[in-house]
């Protein structure tokens, strides 16, 4: 087999969040039930308590925060002398914005028409905080740590940017796993792109062992 070919799990791991994505914005929006049912159970009546936390939360996965947060990355990456992975992130933190927004006027999803506990002006599939949380903080974590607690604390949090979304009433739960689903694929694509990279430094440092 070609080393440079793709496994099969390598292309699972592009295909099952793409087919997530593509069903989320095919069928999501006031007229399907899992939309509706879990909005109901999320979304209080009234702002404040839970509303109030995920209002604080929810500024995580904001650009405000986002694009320092992806730049320190590159920075560090740069200082590391990681040119390549440094470019790999400014690449795909800034074409997942870029697309998250080209998405929301094809979608021309309509928010949920509850209370909103944020102002928001702009369509609702996908969601772009989870999107760009997701692009961000897990490409990140898979950058900078070598451990298994970095990619979690980092899942951890995407998530919980995401359910804050539903919380505030700002967006349906299939935009927000529409969401997840195209930065998933987005960091599973720059990993796979870097793959040939690590490839080829640990055949080097093979052979510099032998």
């Amino acid at each position: 087999m070609d080393p440079a070919a793709p496994r099969p799990s390598a292309i699972a791991v592009i295909l099952a969040p793409a087919v997530l994505w593509f069903g989320a914005g095919l069928v999501g929006g006031p007229a399907f039930g899992f939309d509706t049912a879990v909005l109901a159970v999320l979304h209080p009546d009234a702002p404040g308590g839970w509303s109030a936390a995920a209002w604080y939360l929810t500024w995580l996965g904001d650009w405000v925060v986002l694009i320092p947060v992806a730049a320190a990355g590159a920075a560090f990456l740069l200082w590391r002398g990681r040119w390549r992975d440094a470019g790999v992130l400014v690449l795909t933190v800034t074409a997942v914005r870029v697309l998250v927004g080209l998405q929301k006027h094809v979608a021309g999803r309509a928010r949920p028409d509850v209370a909103h506990y944020m102002a928001e002006t702009s369509f609702s599939f996908p969601s772009g905080h989870a999107a760009n949380s997701a692009a961000t903080y897990l490409l990140l974590a898979l950058l900078l740590t070598r451990s298994r607690a970095g990619p979690s604390l980092a899942l951890i949090l995407v998530l919980s940017i995401g359910v804050s979304r539903v919380v505030l009433g700002v967006h349906w739960p299939s935009d927000v796993i529409g969401g997840w689903a195209f930065g998933a694929l987005a960091v599973a694509a720059a990993d796979m792109a870097r793959a040939p990279v690590r490839s080829s430094a640990a055949n080097g440092e093979s052979a510099h062992s032998g």
